[in-house]
């Protein structure tokens, strides 16, 4: 369970094993939270308080608290620390993100990305093939063969040389989104005003919605390498510095398309819109795009023969990568299906 927390004022504060959360405007507990089912924080306004004995216990119990401001930047500023770093997986990450390991890694991630946008591209036109005219359905369909022939290209990548290997899946990344956000620029209504992907300083409503859900993406992931003991620092394809969580970005590029862009596109073309006031997503909004988020993120639907949802999946697919990195087991990764 991941606790959002998003009134101005609120007071956050720790009493025996449980989190508490109070409304100081009422003076009320609005809820208790026992450590042993969280697995983070999510704070989500400015004006929130809380004590430093919650920090310590966050700390030692291995939760992250995550800060995600009006821009969706997420700021990890309590880390999970307590998680176990074992020098020999540190090692073989270094090892991995030099070597024709890592390149494996980065080639399964943008080959699983990939695939996913074909994936979400294809369930759009199934689901709207009556109503979807054939001057936005005739391209749409163009752009899923010219992704699907992108993930081919990356998959004929020849190693060698690193970082030529990583810059060319970089580049057949790109072209693969380009022709991906075009295709949805053509899905979603024309009011919404979206153009293609703009990550810095957007102005229309979806790339702002999506920038605060990778924001929140973000978050857990970084929660579940912490977890594992994998260094977030130590990318695998974006290039690793003591400033940049370039695993973190790594690993989110499998589940992108999964928790963020299906329920975005879906949300949009229903006729939800946000508000943005001088640039920022005001706070109602915020909340109901961090509710779209843990919604797909908790929601239960069958997968290899069970029932699971995307928490578990990612928690499960971070496993497999530790596993990876350790040259002990392969990776599966997740691919949406239509």
């Amino acid at each position: 369970m991941i606790v959002i927390v998003s009134e101005f004022g609120t007071f956050i504060h720790q009493r025996s094993e449980r989190m508490v959360v109070l409304n100081r405007r009422s003076g009320e507990e609005e809820n208790e939270y026992p450590f042993v089912d969280m697995e983070g924080v999510l704070i989500l306004n400015r004006g929130i308080t809380l004590t430093t004995d919650l920090i310590f216990e966050l700390q030692k119990r291995s939760i992250n608290m995550t800060f995600i401001d009006k821009k969706s930047d997420a700021h990890l500023s309590f880390d999970n620390r307590g998680a176990v770093n074992d020098p020999a997986l540190i090692k073989s990450q270094v090892y991995a993100s030099e070597s024709s390991r890592g390149c494996e890694i980065a080639r399964a991630i943008i080959m699983c990305k990939l695939k996913n946008q074909a994936a979400i591209l294809k369930f759009f036109m199934k689901n709207n093939s009556e109503r979807m005219p054939e001057t936005i359905s005739r391209p749409v369909r163009s752009s899923i063969e010219k992704i699907e022939s992108f993930a081919e290209a990356a998959a004929g990548l020849e190693g060698g040389d690193v970082e030529k290997f990583k810059s060319a899946l970089f580049l057949v990344e790109a072209h693969a989104a380009q022709r991906y956000f075009r295709a949805i620029s053509r899905i979603l209504p024309e009011e919404v005003g979206f153009n293609g992907r703009v990550q810095r300083t957007p102005v229309d409503q979806f790339n702002m919605a999506l920038n605060y859900c990778y924001g929140i993406l973000k978050g857990v992931v970084s929660n579940y390498l912490d977890k594992y003991g994998i260094s977030k620092y130590i990318g695998m394809l974006h290039s690793h510095a003591a400033d940049r969580i370039s695993f973190t970005f790594d690993v989110m590029e499998e589940f992108r398309q999964a928790t963020c862009d299906l329920a975005l596109i879906s949300f949009f073309r229903n006729g939800g819109r946000i508000v943005v006031e001088k640039g920022k997503i005001e706070l109602e909004s915020r909340r109901k795009l961090a509710s779209i988020f843990f919604s797909r993120l908790n929601s239960v639907f069958k997968y290899n023969g069970g029932e699971t949802n995307m928490a578990e999946i990612i928690e499960s697919k971070i496993a497999e990568i530790r596993g990876l990195i350790l040259g002990e087991g392969p990776h599966r990764p997740f691919v949406l299906k239509w």
